[in-house]
Protein backbone atom coordinates (compact mmCIF):
# COMPACT_ATOMS: atom_id res chain seq x y z
CA UNK A 1 0.00 0.00 0.00
CA UNK A 2 1.01 3.71 -0.07
CA UNK A 3 -0.07 4.29 2.92
CA UNK A 4 1.36 7.93 4.54
CA UNK A 5 3.94 8.73 2.67
CA UNK A 6 4.49 12.34 3.80
CA UNK A 7 5.91 10.44 7.31
CA UNK A 8 9.25 9.31 6.33
CA UNK A 9 11.11 6.73 8.36
CA UNK A 10 14.97 6.42 8.50
CA UNK A 11 16.67 2.91 7.43
CA UNK A 12 20.25 2.56 6.29
CA UNK A 13 20.83 1.63 3.01
CA UNK A 14 24.52 0.32 1.83
CA UNK A 15 25.57 2.01 5.43
CA UNK A 16 24.01 5.60 3.96
CA UNK A 17 21.06 7.12 5.51
CA UNK A 18 18.06 6.61 2.96
CA UNK A 19 14.27 7.72 4.42
CA UNK A 20 10.89 5.83 2.51
CA UNK A 21 7.39 5.57 3.67
CA UNK A 22 5.49 4.99 7.00
CA UNK A 23 4.37 1.86 4.92
CA UNK A 24 7.33 0.45 3.53
CA UNK A 25 9.10 1.05 6.68
CA UNK A 26 6.38 -1.60 8.48
CA UNK A 27 6.74 -3.77 5.74
CA UNK A 28 10.64 -4.15 6.52
CA UNK A 29 10.31 -4.43 9.89
CA UNK A 30 7.60 -7.18 9.79
CA UNK A 31 9.81 -9.24 6.97
CA UNK A 32 12.53 -8.53 9.26
CA UNK A 33 10.93 -10.27 11.66
CA UNK A 34 9.91 -13.10 10.20
CA UNK A 35 12.67 -15.41 9.20
CA UNK A 36 16.08 -15.71 8.34
CA UNK A 37 17.87 -13.13 5.86
CA UNK A 38 16.77 -12.67 2.36
CA UNK A 39 17.30 -10.40 -0.36
CA UNK A 40 14.18 -7.69 -0.81
CA UNK A 41 13.31 -6.19 -3.84
CA UNK A 42 10.76 -2.56 -3.28
CA UNK A 43 10.63 -0.38 -6.33
CA UNK A 44 10.60 2.82 -3.97
CA UNK A 45 14.24 1.80 -3.04
CA UNK A 46 15.39 0.41 -6.06
CA UNK A 47 14.19 2.89 -8.44
CA UNK A 48 14.85 6.62 -9.01
CA UNK A 49 11.36 7.79 -9.94
CA UNK A 50 12.87 10.74 -10.18
CA UNK A 51 15.64 10.29 -12.45
CA UNK A 52 13.40 9.79 -15.95
CA UNK A 53 15.99 8.07 -18.01
CA UNK A 54 16.82 5.62 -15.42
CA UNK A 55 12.61 4.95 -15.04
CA UNK A 56 12.44 4.45 -18.80
CA UNK A 57 15.59 1.75 -18.06
CA UNK A 58 13.65 -0.24 -15.32
CA UNK A 59 10.16 -0.24 -16.45
CA UNK A 60 10.79 -3.14 -18.88
CA UNK A 61 12.63 -5.24 -16.15
CA UNK A 62 9.52 -5.15 -13.77
CA UNK A 63 7.84 -7.44 -15.63
CA UNK A 64 10.92 -9.96 -15.09
CA UNK A 65 11.87 -8.88 -11.90
CA UNK A 66 8.17 -9.78 -10.45
CA UNK A 67 8.16 -13.27 -12.52
CA UNK A 68 11.40 -14.18 -11.44
CA UNK A 69 11.20 -13.29 -7.49
CA UNK A 70 10.73 -16.52 -5.46
CA UNK A 71 7.59 -15.05 -3.67
CA UNK A 72 5.68 -11.62 -3.96
CA UNK A 73 5.01 -10.15 -0.96
CA UNK A 74 1.42 -8.46 -0.98
CA UNK A 75 1.77 -6.16 2.06
CA UNK A 76 -1.68 -4.69 3.09
CA UNK A 77 -0.49 -2.52 6.32
CA UNK A 78 -0.42 -3.49 9.95
CA UNK A 79 -3.63 -2.47 10.59
CA UNK A 80 -5.25 -5.84 10.52
CA UNK A 81 -3.15 -6.68 13.59
CA UNK A 82 -6.39 -6.50 15.63
CA UNK A 83 -7.45 -9.40 14.21
CA UNK A 84 -4.83 -12.06 15.04
CA UNK A 85 -6.69 -13.39 17.98
CA UNK A 86 -9.33 -14.99 14.74
CA UNK A 87 -6.50 -16.51 13.29
CA UNK A 88 -3.68 -18.59 13.22
CA UNK A 89 -0.38 -16.29 12.86
CA UNK A 90 2.13 -17.88 10.46
CA UNK A 91 5.88 -17.12 10.20
CA UNK A 92 7.42 -17.01 6.72
CA UNK A 93 9.62 -20.62 7.55
CA UNK A 94 6.07 -21.96 8.99
CA UNK A 95 4.57 -20.92 5.23
CA UNK A 96 7.42 -21.88 3.28
CA UNK A 97 7.26 -25.57 4.84
CA UNK A 98 3.53 -25.70 4.25
CA UNK A 99 3.94 -24.69 0.52
CA UNK A 100 6.76 -27.34 0.39
CA UNK A 101 4.00 -29.83 1.88
CA UNK A 102 1.94 -28.45 -0.90
CA UNK A 103 4.07 -29.07 -3.65
CA UNK A 104 4.29 -32.38 -2.16
CA UNK A 105 0.76 -33.28 -2.25
CA UNK A 106 0.35 -31.87 -5.87
CA UNK A 107 2.83 -34.07 -7.10
CA UNK A 108 1.24 -37.26 -5.15
CA UNK A 109 -1.87 -35.99 -6.81
CA UNK A 110 0.04 -35.84 -10.38
CA UNK A 111 1.59 -39.41 -9.68
CA UNK A 112 -1.68 -41.17 -9.10
CA UNK A 113 -3.92 -39.30 -11.63
CA UNK A 114 -6.02 -37.78 -8.46
CA UNK A 115 -7.50 -34.36 -9.33
CA UNK A 116 -6.68 -31.51 -7.42
CA UNK A 117 -10.07 -30.73 -6.11
CA UNK A 118 -9.26 -33.76 -4.41
CA UNK A 119 -6.79 -32.63 -2.07
CA UNK A 120 -8.58 -29.20 -1.39
CA UNK A 121 -9.21 -29.96 2.30
CA UNK A 122 -5.85 -31.02 3.52
CA UNK A 123 -4.54 -27.92 1.27
CA UNK A 124 -6.63 -25.65 3.85
CA UNK A 125 -5.26 -27.20 7.11
CA UNK A 126 -1.36 -27.40 5.47
CA UNK A 127 -1.89 -23.50 4.31
CA UNK A 128 -2.93 -22.60 8.03
CA UNK A 129 -6.32 -21.24 7.61
CA UNK A 130 -7.95 -22.25 10.93
CA UNK A 131 -10.41 -24.84 9.58
CA UNK A 132 -12.91 -24.67 12.23
CA UNK A 133 -13.07 -20.49 12.61
CA UNK A 134 -13.52 -21.02 8.75
CA UNK A 135 -16.73 -23.34 9.11
CA UNK A 136 -17.96 -21.27 11.91
CA UNK A 137 -17.75 -17.85 10.16
CA UNK A 138 -17.53 -16.21 13.32
CA UNK A 139 -17.93 -12.72 13.26
CA UNK A 140 -14.88 -11.35 13.93
CA UNK A 141 -13.05 -13.47 10.75
CA UNK A 142 -15.99 -12.09 8.76
CA UNK A 143 -15.12 -8.78 9.44
CA UNK A 144 -11.86 -9.48 9.19
CA UNK A 145 -12.49 -10.06 5.55
CA UNK A 146 -14.95 -7.27 4.73
CA UNK A 147 -12.39 -4.26 5.65
CA UNK A 148 -9.52 -6.90 3.94
CA UNK A 149 -11.78 -6.63 0.71
CA UNK A 150 -12.78 -3.18 0.61
CA UNK A 151 -8.90 -1.93 1.05
CA UNK A 152 -8.20 0.45 -1.36
CA UNK A 153 -5.10 -1.56 -2.40
CA UNK A 154 -6.86 -3.84 -4.70
CA UNK A 155 -7.60 -0.43 -6.53
CA UNK A 156 -4.32 -0.12 -7.41
CA UNK A 157 -3.15 -0.44 -11.05
CA UNK A 158 0.47 -1.51 -10.62
CA UNK A 159 -0.31 -4.63 -8.33
CA UNK A 160 -2.19 -6.07 -11.34
CA UNK A 161 1.20 -6.44 -13.11
CA UNK A 162 2.69 -7.74 -9.90
CA UNK A 163 0.91 -10.19 -8.58
CA UNK A 164 -0.26 -11.23 -12.09
CA UNK A 165 3.18 -12.07 -13.01
CA UNK A 166 4.49 -13.86 -10.08
CA UNK A 167 5.28 -17.27 -9.33
CA UNK A 168 4.39 -17.53 -5.49
CA UNK A 169 2.28 -14.87 -3.47
CA UNK A 170 2.29 -14.40 -0.15
CA UNK A 171 -0.37 -11.63 1.76
CA UNK A 172 0.65 -10.64 4.56
CA UNK A 173 -1.27 -8.26 7.08
CA UNK A 174 -0.99 -7.29 10.84
CA UNK A 175 0.99 -10.21 11.79
CA UNK A 176 -0.64 -12.54 9.97
CA UNK A 177 0.66 -14.34 6.68
CA UNK A 178 -1.35 -17.06 4.37
CA UNK A 179 -0.50 -17.74 0.62
CA UNK A 180 -2.35 -16.47 -1.99
CA UNK A 181 -5.13 -19.62 -2.45
CA UNK A 182 -5.78 -19.32 0.92
CA UNK A 183 -6.27 -15.83 1.10
CA UNK A 184 -8.78 -16.35 -1.60
CA UNK A 185 -10.43 -19.14 -0.02
CA UNK A 186 -11.10 -17.35 3.54
CA UNK A 187 -12.07 -14.43 1.30
CA UNK A 188 -15.18 -16.02 -0.84
CA UNK A 189 -16.32 -17.67 2.35
CA UNK A 190 -17.20 -14.39 3.57
CA UNK A 191 -17.33 -11.93 0.77
CA UNK A 192 -20.07 -12.16 -2.32
CA UNK A 193 -18.77 -9.37 -3.88
CA UNK A 194 -16.82 -9.81 -7.12
CA UNK A 195 -14.64 -6.93 -6.08
CA UNK A 196 -11.66 -6.26 -4.74
CA UNK A 197 -8.98 -9.12 -4.61
CA UNK A 198 -11.73 -11.60 -6.11
CA UNK A 199 -12.06 -9.80 -9.10
CA UNK A 200 -7.79 -9.93 -9.11
CA UNK A 201 -7.92 -13.75 -8.63
CA UNK A 202 -10.78 -14.07 -11.88
CA UNK A 203 -7.49 -12.01 -13.83
CA UNK A 204 -5.19 -14.62 -12.86
CA UNK A 205 -7.24 -17.40 -13.51
CA UNK A 206 -7.99 -16.71 -17.20
CA UNK A 207 -4.05 -15.54 -17.54
CA UNK A 208 -3.87 -17.96 -20.71
CA UNK A 209 -7.67 -17.34 -22.20
CA UNK A 210 -7.00 -14.45 -24.12
CA UNK A 211 -7.61 -12.09 -21.37
CA UNK A 212 -4.48 -10.54 -21.08
CA UNK A 213 -4.05 -8.63 -24.09
CA UNK A 214 -3.16 -4.66 -23.86
CA UNK A 215 -6.73 -3.99 -25.31
CA UNK A 216 -8.56 -6.58 -22.86
CA UNK A 217 -6.56 -4.82 -19.69
CA UNK A 218 -7.05 -1.89 -20.54
CA UNK A 219 -10.93 -1.89 -20.55
CA UNK A 220 -11.03 -4.51 -17.80
CA UNK A 221 -8.91 -2.31 -15.53
CA UNK A 222 -9.84 1.24 -16.23
CA UNK A 223 -10.63 1.78 -12.91
CA UNK A 224 -7.70 1.10 -11.42
CA UNK A 225 -5.56 3.97 -9.47
CA UNK A 226 -2.26 5.16 -9.95
CA UNK A 227 -0.50 8.69 -9.82
CA UNK A 228 1.19 9.18 -12.76
CA UNK A 229 -1.15 9.11 -15.81
CA UNK A 230 1.37 7.34 -18.27
CA UNK A 231 1.05 4.41 -15.50
CA UNK A 232 -3.05 3.82 -16.75
CA UNK A 233 -0.73 2.48 -20.28
CA UNK A 234 2.37 1.17 -19.15
CA UNK A 235 1.48 0.08 -15.59
CA UNK A 236 -0.15 -2.99 -17.69
CA UNK A 237 2.22 -2.97 -20.40
CA UNK A 238 4.55 -5.84 -18.44
CA UNK A 239 1.50 -8.12 -18.41
CA UNK A 240 0.14 -7.96 -21.71
CA UNK A 241 0.69 -11.10 -24.31
CA UNK A 242 0.45 -8.92 -27.15
CA UNK A 243 2.60 -5.78 -26.15
CA UNK A 244 5.98 -6.95 -26.91
CA UNK A 245 7.93 -4.25 -27.76
CA UNK A 246 5.83 -1.13 -26.72
CA UNK A 247 7.51 1.66 -26.74
CA UNK A 248 7.76 3.08 -22.82
CA UNK A 249 9.36 6.66 -22.34
CA UNK A 250 7.79 9.12 -19.71
CA UNK A 251 9.55 12.01 -21.22
CA UNK A 252 6.49 11.68 -23.98
CA UNK A 253 3.52 14.29 -23.72
CA UNK A 254 -0.03 12.08 -22.87
CA UNK A 255 -0.92 13.04 -26.20
CA UNK A 256 2.64 11.23 -27.42
CA UNK A 257 1.46 8.19 -25.36
CA UNK A 258 -2.11 8.55 -26.92
CA UNK A 259 -0.73 8.18 -30.23
CA UNK A 260 2.08 5.71 -29.63
CA UNK A 261 -0.86 3.27 -29.02
CA UNK A 262 -2.59 4.01 -30.68
CA UNK A 263 -0.44 3.67 -33.97
CA UNK A 264 1.56 0.27 -31.91
CA UNK A 265 -1.53 -1.39 -32.21
CA UNK A 266 -2.46 -0.37 -35.43
CA UNK A 267 0.67 -1.28 -37.36
CA UNK A 268 -0.30 -5.06 -35.50
CA UNK A 269 -4.05 -5.39 -36.95
CA UNK A 270 -4.60 -5.48 -33.20
CA UNK A 271 -7.71 -3.01 -33.58
CA UNK A 272 -10.35 -4.18 -36.18
CA UNK A 273 -11.84 -1.44 -37.65
CA UNK A 274 -14.93 -1.03 -35.65
CA UNK A 275 -12.56 -0.84 -32.65
CA UNK A 276 -10.42 2.18 -33.67
CA UNK A 277 -13.09 4.91 -32.52
CA UNK A 278 -14.11 2.68 -28.57
CA UNK A 279 -10.75 2.18 -28.22
CA UNK A 280 -9.28 5.52 -29.44
CA UNK A 281 -12.05 7.00 -26.66
CA UNK A 282 -11.22 4.88 -23.76
CA UNK A 283 -7.33 5.39 -24.35
CA UNK A 284 -8.25 9.22 -23.95
CA UNK A 285 -10.22 8.52 -20.96
CA UNK A 286 -7.20 6.91 -19.48
CA UNK A 287 -4.72 9.15 -20.52
CA UNK A 288 -6.36 12.49 -20.56
CA UNK A 289 -9.62 12.38 -19.16
CA UNK A 290 -13.37 14.07 -20.60
CA UNK A 291 -12.23 17.01 -21.24
CA UNK A 292 -10.73 18.35 -24.70
CA UNK A 293 -7.25 17.92 -23.70
CA UNK A 294 -4.16 19.29 -24.43
CA UNK A 295 -5.30 19.92 -28.18
CA UNK A 296 -1.96 22.43 -28.96
CA UNK A 297 0.18 19.13 -28.70
CA UNK A 298 -2.07 17.38 -31.83
CA UNK A 299 -2.92 20.18 -33.44
CA UNK A 300 -0.21 22.16 -35.83
CA UNK A 301 -0.78 25.38 -37.68
CA UNK A 302 -1.66 24.72 -41.69
CA UNK A 303 0.50 25.50 -44.02
CA UNK A 304 -0.08 25.35 -48.01
CA UNK A 305 1.97 22.71 -48.87
CA UNK A 306 0.74 20.55 -51.30
CA UNK A 307 3.86 18.61 -51.88
CA UNK A 308 4.68 18.47 -48.40
CA UNK A 309 6.65 15.65 -47.63
CA UNK A 310 4.94 15.28 -44.30
CA UNK A 311 2.36 13.66 -46.52
CA UNK A 312 1.85 9.86 -46.02
CA UNK A 313 0.35 8.18 -49.24
CA UNK A 314 1.46 4.60 -48.48
CA UNK A 315 -1.84 3.07 -46.91
CA UNK A 316 -0.01 0.52 -45.62
CA UNK A 317 2.02 2.53 -43.16
CA UNK A 318 0.70 1.76 -39.73
CA UNK A 319 -0.11 5.70 -38.98
CA UNK A 320 -3.16 5.18 -41.54
CA UNK A 321 -6.11 4.46 -39.62
CA UNK A 322 -8.77 3.21 -42.36
CA UNK A 323 -12.62 3.68 -41.63
CA UNK A 324 -15.79 3.75 -43.07
CA UNK A 325 -17.16 7.22 -43.31
CA UNK A 326 -20.68 8.22 -44.72
CA UNK A 327 -20.79 10.93 -46.86
CA UNK A 328 -23.96 13.97 -45.95
CA UNK A 329 -23.15 15.60 -48.83
CA UNK A 330 -21.34 18.38 -50.09
CA UNK A 331 -20.70 21.87 -49.00
CA UNK A 332 -22.42 24.36 -51.53
CA UNK A 333 -21.81 27.49 -50.02
CA UNK A 334 -19.57 28.78 -46.68
CA UNK A 335 -21.17 31.58 -44.82
CA UNK A 336 -19.61 34.43 -42.26
CA UNK A 337 -17.74 33.79 -38.97
CA UNK A 338 -19.77 32.87 -36.15
CA UNK A 339 -18.74 36.28 -34.50
CA UNK A 340 -19.69 37.94 -37.91
CA UNK A 341 -23.19 36.35 -38.13
CA UNK A 342 -24.36 37.88 -34.65
CA UNK A 343 -22.40 41.56 -35.23
CA UNK A 344 -23.46 42.69 -38.47
CA UNK A 345 -27.01 42.43 -39.70
CA UNK A 346 -25.90 42.66 -43.19
CA UNK A 347 -23.69 39.22 -42.72
CA UNK A 348 -27.14 37.69 -41.33
CA UNK A 349 -28.94 39.15 -44.38
CA UNK A 350 -26.72 38.00 -46.35
CA UNK A 351 -26.45 34.68 -45.16
CA UNK A 352 -30.36 33.99 -45.09
CA UNK A 353 -30.46 34.86 -49.19
CA UNK A 354 -28.01 32.24 -49.13
CA UNK A 355 -30.56 30.14 -47.66
CA UNK A 356 -32.79 31.37 -49.48
CA UNK A 357 -31.06 30.78 -52.92
CA UNK A 358 -30.32 27.00 -51.72
CA UNK A 359 -33.37 25.90 -50.88
CA UNK A 360 -36.05 27.05 -52.54
CA UNK A 361 -37.85 23.92 -52.01
CA UNK A 362 -37.14 23.42 -48.14
CA UNK A 363 -37.16 27.13 -47.40
CA UNK A 364 -39.85 26.41 -44.60
CA UNK A 365 -36.88 23.65 -42.56
CA UNK A 366 -33.90 25.78 -43.66
CA UNK A 367 -35.21 28.87 -42.20
CA UNK A 368 -36.51 26.69 -38.98
CA UNK A 369 -32.66 25.65 -38.80
CA UNK A 370 -31.16 28.63 -39.24
CA UNK A 371 -32.92 30.11 -36.56
CA UNK A 372 -31.89 27.41 -34.31
CA UNK A 373 -28.18 27.61 -35.10
CA UNK A 374 -28.56 31.69 -34.89
CA UNK A 375 -29.79 30.98 -31.28
CA UNK A 376 -27.81 28.68 -30.32
CA UNK A 377 -24.30 30.81 -31.64
CA UNK A 378 -25.92 33.69 -29.82
CA UNK A 379 -26.20 31.64 -26.39
CA UNK A 380 -22.90 30.14 -26.57
CA UNK A 381 -19.90 31.56 -25.42
CA UNK A 382 -17.01 32.15 -27.02
CA UNK A 383 -14.72 29.12 -25.09
CA UNK A 384 -17.82 26.85 -26.44
CA UNK A 385 -17.87 27.80 -29.56
CA UNK A 386 -14.15 27.79 -29.76
CA UNK A 387 -14.02 23.49 -28.86
CA UNK A 388 -17.01 23.44 -31.85
CA UNK A 389 -14.51 22.26 -34.84
CA UNK A 390 -10.71 22.27 -35.37
CA UNK A 391 -8.50 23.33 -38.77
CA UNK A 392 -7.04 20.43 -38.56
CA UNK A 393 -5.31 18.82 -42.18
CA UNK A 394 -4.43 15.20 -41.76
CA UNK A 395 -0.95 14.20 -43.09
CA UNK A 396 -2.83 11.27 -44.78
CA UNK A 397 -3.27 11.40 -49.01
CA UNK A 398 -4.90 8.85 -50.65
CA UNK A 399 -6.53 8.06 -53.49
CA UNK A 400 -9.88 6.36 -54.77
CA UNK A 401 -13.16 6.81 -56.42
CA UNK A 402 -16.54 8.25 -55.54
CA UNK A 403 -20.21 7.06 -56.82
CA UNK A 404 -20.67 9.19 -60.72
CA UNK A 405 -23.71 11.50 -59.42
CA UNK A 406 -21.75 12.71 -56.20
CA UNK A 407 -18.50 13.23 -58.74
CA UNK A 408 -20.58 15.35 -60.86
CA UNK A 409 -22.23 17.22 -58.04
CA UNK A 410 -18.87 18.04 -56.98
CA UNK A 411 -17.54 19.06 -60.41
CA UNK A 412 -20.42 21.58 -60.82
CA UNK A 413 -20.14 22.81 -57.07
CA UNK A 414 -16.51 23.63 -57.60
CA UNK A 415 -17.38 25.33 -61.07
CA UNK A 416 -20.06 27.33 -59.59
CA UNK A 417 -18.27 28.61 -56.37
CA UNK A 418 -14.70 29.52 -57.87
CA UNK A 419 -14.85 32.36 -58.63
CA UNK A 420 -17.19 33.87 -55.47
CA UNK A 421 -14.44 31.34 -53.06
CA UNK A 422 -11.55 33.30 -54.60
CA UNK A 423 -12.87 36.96 -53.66
CA UNK A 424 -14.02 36.47 -50.34
CA UNK A 425 -11.96 33.86 -48.45
CA UNK A 426 -8.24 33.73 -48.29
CA UNK A 427 -8.35 30.13 -47.04
CA UNK A 428 -4.54 28.91 -45.61
CA UNK A 429 -3.90 32.64 -45.06
CA UNK A 430 -5.72 32.97 -41.80
CA UNK A 431 -3.61 33.88 -38.94
CA UNK A 432 -3.18 30.82 -37.19
CA UNK A 433 -3.19 32.53 -33.52
CA UNK A 434 -6.98 33.65 -33.91
CA UNK A 435 -9.03 31.65 -31.77
CA UNK A 436 -10.97 28.57 -32.73
CA UNK A 437 -14.33 30.14 -32.68
CA UNK A 438 -12.97 33.32 -34.70
CA UNK A 439 -12.07 31.24 -37.26
CA UNK A 440 -15.45 28.63 -37.74
CA UNK A 441 -17.18 29.66 -40.07
CA UNK A 442 -21.06 28.37 -41.39
CA UNK A 443 -21.35 26.71 -44.10
CA UNK A 444 -24.58 24.82 -46.13
CA UNK A 445 -24.34 21.64 -47.49
CA UNK A 446 -26.49 19.19 -49.68
CA UNK A 447 -26.98 15.62 -50.46
CA UNK A 448 -26.93 15.20 -54.54
CA UNK A 449 -28.71 11.85 -53.99
CA UNK A 450 -31.74 12.89 -52.05
CA UNK A 451 -34.89 14.81 -52.75
CA UNK A 452 -34.30 16.67 -49.42
CA UNK A 453 -31.37 16.60 -47.31
CA UNK A 454 -31.90 16.62 -43.61
CA UNK A 455 -28.54 17.70 -42.27
CA UNK A 456 -28.51 21.15 -44.04
CA UNK A 457 -25.95 23.51 -42.02
CA UNK A 458 -23.47 23.41 -39.38
CA UNK A 459 -20.03 25.49 -38.23
CA UNK A 460 -17.23 24.40 -39.92
CA UNK A 461 -13.45 24.87 -39.76
CA UNK A 462 -11.89 27.53 -41.23
CA UNK A 463 -10.31 25.74 -43.94
CA UNK A 464 -13.51 24.23 -45.12
CA UNK A 465 -14.50 25.40 -49.15
CA UNK A 466 -17.69 25.11 -51.30
CA UNK A 467 -17.01 21.27 -52.94
CA UNK A 468 -15.76 19.61 -49.81
CA UNK A 469 -17.57 16.86 -48.89
CA UNK A 470 -19.11 16.80 -44.91
CA UNK A 471 -18.99 13.14 -43.63
CA UNK A 472 -19.93 11.16 -40.64
CA UNK A 473 -17.92 8.63 -39.18
CA UNK A 474 -19.95 6.06 -36.64
CA UNK A 475 -19.39 7.03 -32.86
CA UNK A 476 -18.85 10.54 -33.60
CA UNK A 477 -20.82 13.34 -33.92
CA UNK A 478 -18.40 15.91 -35.14
CA UNK A 479 -18.13 15.53 -39.00
CA UNK A 480 -15.15 15.48 -41.10
CA UNK A 481 -14.44 17.66 -43.92
CA UNK A 482 -12.80 16.14 -46.98
CA UNK A 483 -10.87 18.19 -49.80
CA UNK A 484 -11.07 16.12 -53.35
CA UNK A 485 -8.92 16.92 -55.76
CA UNK A 486 -10.39 15.36 -59.11
CA UNK A 487 -8.47 13.10 -61.52
CA UNK A 488 -9.21 11.44 -64.69
CA UNK A 489 -10.14 8.17 -62.91
CA UNK A 490 -9.16 8.33 -59.42
CA UNK A 491 -9.36 11.30 -57.41
CA UNK A 492 -7.07 12.14 -54.22
CA UNK A 493 -8.85 12.87 -50.82
CA UNK A 494 -7.27 14.54 -47.42
CA UNK A 495 -9.13 15.25 -44.33
CA UNK A 496 -9.34 19.59 -43.92
CA UNK A 497 -10.71 20.21 -40.33
CA UNK A 498 -14.05 19.24 -38.97
CA UNK A 499 -18.01 20.84 -39.08
CA UNK A 500 -20.90 20.27 -36.54
CA UNK A 501 -24.23 20.14 -37.95
CA UNK A 502 -26.96 22.21 -35.81
CA UNK A 503 -28.35 19.38 -34.00
CA UNK A 504 -25.21 19.01 -32.55
CA UNK A 505 -24.40 21.81 -32.07
CA UNK A 506 -27.70 22.59 -30.35
CA UNK A 507 -27.98 19.41 -28.19
CA UNK A 508 -25.82 16.68 -28.96
CA UNK A 509 -28.42 14.44 -31.18
CA UNK A 510 -28.74 11.56 -29.07
CA UNK A 511 -29.91 9.65 -32.15
CA UNK A 512 -26.67 10.04 -34.18
CA UNK A 513 -26.25 6.46 -34.25
CA UNK A 514 -29.71 5.78 -35.84
CA UNK A 515 -29.67 8.23 -38.28
CA UNK A 516 -26.34 6.78 -39.77
CA UNK A 517 -28.61 3.46 -41.22
CA UNK A 518 -30.54 6.24 -43.47
CA UNK A 519 -27.36 6.08 -45.48
CA UNK A 520 -27.56 4.11 -48.57
CA UNK A 521 -24.61 1.96 -49.31
CA UNK A 522 -23.33 3.92 -52.38
CA UNK A 523 -23.26 6.82 -49.93
CA UNK A 524 -20.46 5.38 -48.19
CA UNK A 525 -16.51 5.79 -48.47
CA UNK A 526 -13.13 4.09 -47.24
CA UNK A 527 -11.68 6.67 -45.50
CA UNK A 528 -7.58 6.86 -44.30
CA UNK A 529 -6.89 9.42 -41.68
CA UNK A 530 -3.80 9.71 -39.37
CA UNK A 531 -4.07 9.00 -35.26
CA UNK A 532 -4.24 12.91 -34.66
CA UNK A 533 -7.39 13.56 -36.64
CA UNK A 534 -8.86 10.53 -34.60
CA UNK A 535 -8.12 12.56 -31.56
CA UNK A 536 -9.47 15.79 -33.22
CA UNK A 537 -12.70 13.72 -33.60
CA UNK A 538 -12.96 12.56 -30.04
CA UNK A 539 -12.21 15.85 -28.18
Amino acid sequence: MWGNEAAKKKILLNSSEFYVGENLWDALHYLRKSGDPMPIWADAICINKEDVPERNRQLPLIKWIYFRAKTVVVWLGKKYSRYQSCMQVQTSQEVALQATSQDELQKSAVASETPTESIQAPKALALGIDEKAGMNANNEEREMVMELCADPYWNRLWIIQEIGRARQKQVCFGSLAMDWNAFIEIVTLHNSSCEGPLRLNRLLQDKYSGSHTLRKLLQDNRAALCKEPRDKIYGLVGLAADAIGFPVDYRKSLIEIWKDTMEFMNCRDLLPESDIIPFGGLLKSLLIGTSLGPLEQALQPYELRPNSALVIEDSSSPRVFKLQAYIVGCIIAIGPSTGEIISSMRKADEWAAEIQQNFGKELGDAHRENDILMHTIQDSDDECLASTCFSHVSNIRWSGSLNFTITNCYEFVIRDNKARYGLSHSYGQLNDTLPAAINSHLFLVKNPWRIETPWKMGIASRLAQPGDLVCWVRGVERALILRVTLGEYKHNFQVFGTALFTNDIENHDPHHATRLSWFREGEKLALQIDSTTIYVLLA
